[in-house]
Parts: C-alpha cells; sequence; structure tokens
C-alpha cells in the first residue's frame, strides 16, 4: 500500500474521504447496522486499552492510518449521523481497494485524471 506523504494535506477533499473515513476506522461495511458499528467501536476501543498492536492502525486505500480511542469515537459519533452516514457511505463503496502511489499527493493540475479515470486517449 502506498505511504502518506508529509505534502498531503490532511485539511479535506478526497484524501480525507478515504482516510478518515468511519467505516475504514472501525473496520465495518458500509451497509452495517447501527448495532454492528456500536459493536465494532466497542472492541477497537477495547483492543486499544489492551494495547493491542494490530489495532493501532487501520487500512485506507491511502494507506494505514493511525487509530486512537478518540479517533474511534469520533468515527462512531460521526456515522450516528444519519446525513454523514451516506456521504461516507458512498466513499467507502466507491473507494478502489489501493490507490496507486502517482495518485497519492499533490498533482500537476490534475494531470493523471484521465488515466486516473481510464482514459486510454486515441
Amino acid at each position: 500500500m502506498p505511504t502518506v506523504r508529509s505534502s498531503d494535506s490532511r485539511g479535506g477533499g478526497a484524501f480525507c474521504c478515504f482516510a478518515d473515513n468511519p467505516f475504514f476506522v472501525l473496520d465495518v461495511p458500509p451497509t452495517a447496522s447501527p448495532a454492528d458499528v456500536l459493536a465494532a467501536a466497542n472492541r477497537w476501543i477495547d483492543a486499544l486499552g489492551r494495547g493491542d498492536p494490530a489495532a493501532q492502525t487501520y487500512a485506507t486505500p491511502v494507506g494505514p492510518q493511525p487509530r486512537t480511542e478518540m479517533v474511534v469515537r469520533h468515527a462512531l459519533t460521526r456515522l450516528r449521523d444519519r446525513d454523514a452516514r451516506v456521504q461516507f457511505e458512498v466513499w467507502a463503496t466507491a473507494a478502489p481497494a489501493e490507490i496507486p502511489d502517482e495518485f497519492v499527493g499533490p498533482m500537476d493540475g490534475f494531470s493523471g485524471a484521465p488515466r486516473a479515470f481510464g482514459w486510454r486517449g486515441r
């Protein structure tokens, strides 16, 4: 998986929609019920409290991200908001398994857009 570069901006945009997506934080599918989301959050909080190394990070299409109790609690809160949850469902469903290195970080005017969307030229 590509690593996050220091030039990445956590201020918003698609990067945050993948990196901070509550479904990735809690490792639950977008179809998870509210009870499943709550159970997952409690499992992660317990694992973090025990110091489980596997709980320290979570996988995203833009690389592993740090998981803390605060991040888990924030993810749970965000998924309780029905309007916000729909947006996170869209991003989690649209997320590729992995984003190639050339698409992580700043791009020159998004010159990679045609290739990213499958355009092969003429």
